[in-house]
């Protein structure tokens, strides 16, 4: 029996000096049965000199529009029963490929094995675990994000859902397997690290995106969150329904994360779009913060449990040790 094919799709934008070394991840592989599209989004420099070079690689060039609509296209480029996406500064582990197709055969059409992957930077290397915390598989995935590449997505469940959403500059993947999951597609983690993420500074990465301060930081979250809510009206969405109160809590949580950053009236936004997607804070938070915060107040709250005073805290219970010993 011939091996299902898998698409590996790299989106690339002035990518000239990283491309060969994510391709050369794919070459490697020991799985014979891929094709690598490389979809150079209107590159300024010689990426797709550097792409044409490859004779593993199909090259589609684009005028830059961004990583959304450069993996689109991948998609509609391919021929893949599966589809692998990777950006052009990362690179697969090897053996990725044929452990995930394997993985994948055991499950259902409406099944996705996704693993962990190494997060590569300045300080060095880390494995980063992708399991999701929760038993409710939609709520989890509103929650967490699984990064692009971790994920062997199945092409026709990424067409049933139209793909990614082009109006996002970032968090695309986010969105994406919220989507999947509430049309009832499951995500079965496997422990395999997948690929190394490089996570250094790089104003060329096709998913690249900056904010220019916090106001606009968690204006975008809010957005995202938005125009994830309003494409689940769609019919397709059958599970939709939890998905709101993933919606509430990842809200809730940004504006904690503003309020530690000490922006009060951003966080207040925050909370305020919490309680609109839905009113009663019991359904989305647990009694251990919940029950605290309502009896001292919220701020006082986040104020004793922000990591600065456990801190401090921890090195207050540490020197008082010490002392006795």
């Amino acid at each position: 029996m011939a091996s299902a094919l898998v698409s590996v799709i790299i989106p690339c934008f002035n990518a000239s000096e990283v491309l060969p070394r994510a391709i050369e991840s794919v070459v490697s592989q020991n799985y014979g049965s891929i094709e690598i599209i490389c979809v150079d989004d209107g590159s300024t420099d010689d990426t797709l000199v550097v792409a044409q070079r490859c004779k593993h690689a199909r090259v589609v060039r684009q005028s830059n529009q961004g990583a959304c609509v450069a993996r689109n296209r991948g998609i509609a480029e391919c021929s893949g029963k599966y589809v692998k996406f990777l950006d052009a500064d990362d690179f697969l582990l090897p053996g990725a490929i044929s452990q995930q197709v394997n993985a994948s055969k055991g499950l259902s059409d409406m099944a996705i094995s996704y693993g962990n992957y190494i997060m590569r930077s300045e300080s060095g290397e880390k494995l980063v675990s992708t399991s999701l915390l929760h038993k409710n598989l939609l709520f989890s995935v509103t929650l967490q994000d699984i990064t692009t590449s971790t994920p062997l997505h199945r092409r026709k469940l990424l067409e049933y859902v139209g793909g990614f959403d082009a109006n996002l500059r970032r968090g695309q993947e986010w969105n994406l397997h919220v989507r999947l999951a509430a049309a009832g597609v499951n995500f079965v983690h496997d422990e395999t690290p997948i690929y190394t993420y490089c996570n250094f500074e790089n104003p060329h990465r096709v998913s690249r995106y900056s904010s220019a301060n916090a106001e606009a930081k968690y204006a975008y979250k809010i957005t995202q969150v938005d125009l994830t809510a309003d494409a689940l009206a769609d019919p397709v969405y059958v599970k939709r329904a939890v998905a709101t109160l993933g919606f509430a809590r990842r809200l809730w949580g940004a504006g904690r994360d503003a309020f530690r950053e000490g922006e009060p009236e951003i966080a207040d936004q925050c909370f305020r779009k919490a309680l609109a997607y839905c009113g009663d804070v019991s359904e989305f938070l647990p009694a251990y913060y919940r029950i605290p915060s309502g009896l001292i107040g919220r701020e006082r709250f986040e104020r004793l449990i922000s990591p600065r005073t456990i801190g401090k805290l921890a090195a207050r219970i540490e020197r008082g040790m010490w002392r006795r010993l």
